[in-house]
């Protein structure tokens, strides 16, 4: 005769699959009223718990369209971007031509010149064998 295991219960990881089971749970234990057998737990109660579960759910998914909507924001600010990283750069060249003798002057236009000569960079040493 084979053995039989109790079985096993799988709760879910992803939060929204969680929340699901909850409300899931929670409307059995109504739905059972006086007969739930969840009213016998001592550390939960359902019936404080149980009507948490849609808020949580609405704050879940305004938090998810957030995200989305972010992402979206930070798509179109990044394209955009592409374009002003350009002029900068296209102006900074432009202005160091015309500023050629005196670089700093295009500090008057929000750059920052640094005209000190860059520091020397220390050989390694070969490594001993």
């Amino acid at each position: 005769m084979a053995k039989r295991t109790n079985g096993r219960i799988k709760v879910p990881r992803n939060l929204e699959a969680r929340l699901t089971l909850a409300a899931a749970i929670y409307k059995k234990h109504t739905d059972d009223d006086v007969n739930s057998p969840l009213r016998m737990m001592v550390d939960h109660d359902w019936t404080i718990t149980g009507p948490q579960v849609e808020d949580v759910l609405d704050i879940h998914t305004q938090a998810e369209d957030l995200r989305r909507s972010s992402e979206a924001l930070y798509k179109k600010r990044d394209l955009m971007m592409a374009n002003i990283d350009k002029i900068i750069s296209a102006s900074a060249s432009t202005l160091k031509g015309v500023h050629a003798k005196n670089i700093k002057k295009l500090g008057e236009w929000g750059f920052d010149v640094n005209d000190s000569p860059p520091a020397k960079r220390n050989k390694k040493e070969a490594p001993s064998e």
